[in-house]
């Protein structure tokens, strides 16, 4: 159940959390886009195959829920990144 508010402070933080998500999907978008052109040049079958699993992933997570252990990582891993010092 949504609720709403008036709060401004309530408005503003859940406005910033709707930038950062959206940043971080971008971000996953991008990430797979590279990596689609890694495996466009890699020469290896089995690294090809390992670069478009993850691009594949990084173009459904973080944006709609995990559906695999590994989409779950990628998932914690993309959310972490932003946080990594």
């Amino acid at each position: 159940m949504k609720e709403k508010t008036d709060d401004p402070k309530s408005i503003e933080f859940y406005s910033c959390v709707e930038i950062i998500l959206n940043a971080l999907i971008n971000w996953a978008k991008l990430h797979a886009l590279k990596l689609r052109e890694l495996a466009q040049n890699e020469v290896d079958i089995e690294r090809k195959r390992e670069l478009l699993e993850m691009a594949q992933i990084c173009e459904s997570v973080p944006e709609n829920p995990a559906t695999t252990f590994r989409e779950a990582l990628e998932t914690s891993s993309t959310m972490g990144f932003p946080n990594a010092r």
